[in-house]
């Protein structure tokens, strides 16, 4: 059932039942089917000091600010839209502290069979993780890493596709972040760092504000937002190219739940058409408000287990 619109009291959040096994995490692929799913909790939220760009555009008065009125059904839609695929879903509890639990996918991310606890940039998400605590308590300590605190590292930089490992660095996770992630996994997949551009106009907070794998051989790409274009993107993917506007939108930031179909912002026109053109089913919901707080789909979801 979605929430009401105007329903401002924060609900508890079930925490996920209490296994009698490991919970087994599993991801290999941006676009594998998806079973278990982490999505953000807008409840609590409320804007603080600003943090990204999007934060410094909606801060204060502006009429189309985020709010929890408006954020709270959005992610009950999303939330209502994963289960009706019956995927799990499994929403953070509620951190004293932190005001803002809408993008799980910075705070952890799930490389093979090994979920990583993130090292965050920013002080106001650095407790974050304790909201998903019930979650990594669940998972053999032998499939847990944590990232040391001497290096930066969040999830929105990181994409799994297959053999190949990126690893964006820029605004957000350093250098020293992603070479700590090649040591680390470099034995099982080729790992690609891909610097990032956040120049002039540019808003690219994380690698998937600019580059996302879609379908079995197409990607969602905003050249501008890369210093560089590694070859084995040129070579590996046929391109689906975002302008401006649309990156501004955070068009690029879909979640993949199988390897055909997406889900997307309703008022992805253009690039909604690509996909479709390319044989992607696109299921739109509306989604404007957390696009405003810095993530779009992508970044409002932690998978934590895909099929193949």
């Amino acid at each position: 059932m979605l929430d009401r619109a105007g329903d401002l009291q924060p609900r508890a959040v079930t925490p996920p039942r209490r296994r009698t096994e490991p919970r087994r995490v599993h991801v290999h692929s941006e676009t594998g089917r998806l079973r278990s799913v982490i999505i953000g909790y807008p409840d609590t939220w409320v804007m603080a000091d600003p943090i990204n760009k999007k934060h410094r555009i909606y801060h204060g008065d502006h009429p189309d600010r985020p709010t929890r009125e408006r954020l709270i059904p959005e992610l009950a839609r999303f939330r209502a839209t994963l289960e009706s695929f019956d995927i799990e879903v499994i929403q953070p509890e509620s951190v004293e502290g932190v005001p803002d639990q809408l993008t799980p996918r910075d705070i952890g991310f799930v490389v093979g069979d090994t979920f990583v606890v993130a090292s965050m940039a920013t002080t106001c998400r650095r407790e974050e993780w304790h909201g998903i605590r019930s979650v990594l308590d669940t998972i053999p300590d032998t499939d847990l890493i944590r990232a040391p605190a001497s290096v930066v590292i969040e999830g929105g930089d990181v994409i799994l596709d297959r053999d190949m490992l990126y690893i964006g660095y820029g605004e957000r996770t350093t250098l020293s972040g992603a070479e700590f992630l090649r040591e680390r996994f470099g034995d099982r997949y080729e790992v690609v760092l891909v610097p990032l551009d956040d120049h002039d106009h540019k808003d690219v907070l994380h690698l998937d504000c600019a580059f996302v794998p879609v379908g079995e051989r197409h990607a969602l790409i905003y050249p501008p937002g890369l210093k560089e274009i590694p070859d084995v993107i040129r070579d590996r993917y046929e391109w689906i190219e975002i302008d401006d506007d649309e990156q501004h939108h955070l068009e690029t930031n879909v979640l993949s739940i199988a390897p055909d179909r997406v889900i997307t912002r309703h008022t992805a026109y253009r690039v909604n058409e690509r996909l479709r053109d390319v044989g992607i089913e696109t299921i739109e919901i509306p989604f404007d408000y957390t696009p405003r707080c810095g993530g779009s789909f992508r970044c409002a979801s932690l998978p934590l287990r895909r099929e193949g």
